[in-house]
């Protein structure tokens, strides 16, 4: 019987993270978390199949107020990883976001539209990328890169926008929409999960960059009133008539994933916001 695949996850106590290792779990991996300072990881000397590295500082308050701390902690951090990938021979997937790209009208992308990140911690997933990029151009290390769209799911938190809007449902306060016309792509979490194992078991060499969406754009205002349709409550939201202009944000062409990864996103947005927006 052959031994169980050993994968390390950085990260691993976050949305995302906690998640991923619970599936790992599941499916009978050994799996490491390591959850200290992810800028550390490159001095463990034991080795690991592949590294899930999700660890990374998102909160824009938090780059407002400690700048050059989040630019560290994910641009020194990810390095730290692939020092560790290259000195034991580990595959890292890399969780980028979909803030890479560049944002003027709502478009779909695929992995060769035109980066420009235009927010700090955007800023900070793109180094990580070039630098995936750069250890796998010197044969160095073997990566995946996956720019994540708009992830939801169980055990998400406010600020995000589908936890706001389901507290608000749930305590019968007033959803304020401040952007009715942004477009995002939501894709479930368990569909990212399953986007990360697939990623650490594909065969493709070098450096591949994949889109991780569900490929279908959704307004803020239009994805308020699925919430209270499903919930059965109405007339709660109110927008900003100054905010409202043309849509703009951007939705995922997966078809690269699909083809090499043989991954797809399979819940629908609907049916993942049930049991969210019902509390069960």
């Amino acid at each position: 019987m052959a031994s169980p695949k050993k994968v390390l996850v950085t990260g691993s106590q976050g949305f995302i993270g906690s998640n991923l290792v619970k599936r790992l779990k599941h499916l009978g991996y050994y799996v490491e978390e390591w959850t200290k300072d992810v800028r550390t990881i490159n001095s463990l000397a034991e080795p690991n199949e592949t590294v899930f590295h999700l660890a990374a500082i998102t909160s824009q308050k938090r780059f407002q107020s400690e700048p050059y701390l989040c630019f560290d902690v994910n641009v020194q951090g990810t390095l730290a990883v692939l020092e560790y990938c290259k000195s034991v021979g580990a595959k890292c997937v890399y969780a980028s976001t979909s803030g890479v790209y560049a944002v003027n009208k709502s478009i779909q992308v695929d992995e060769a539209s035109e980066t420009s990140p235009e927010s700090n911690y955007a800023i900070s997933k793109w180094l990580g990328e070039e630098l995936c990029q750069l250890e796998c151009s010197q044969g160095n290390v073997t990566s995946v890169i996956l720019r994540l769209f708009n992830v939801y799911g169980p055990g998400q938190k406010q600020p995000f926008i589908i936890p706001y809007i389901t507290d608000s449902l749930d305590s019968g306060k007033n959803i304020t929409i401040e952007t009715p016309n942004s477009v995002r792509d939501f894709v479930h979490v368990s569909d990212v999960v399953d986007s990360f194992i697939k990623s650490a078991n594909s065969s493709t060499p070098g450096c591949q960059i994949y889109n991780i969406g569900s490929g279908i754009p959704t307004t803020i205002l239009d994805l308020a009133r699925l919430c209270e349709k499903i919930s059965g409550r109405s007339g709660n939201i109110s927008t900003n008539p100054q905010s409202i202009t043309e849509q703009s944000g951007v939705y995922a062409d997966t078809r690269k994933a699909q083809i090499n990864l043989k991954w797809r996103h399979n819940k629908g947005l609907a049916d993942g916001l049930q049991p969210l927006v019902n509390g069960e």
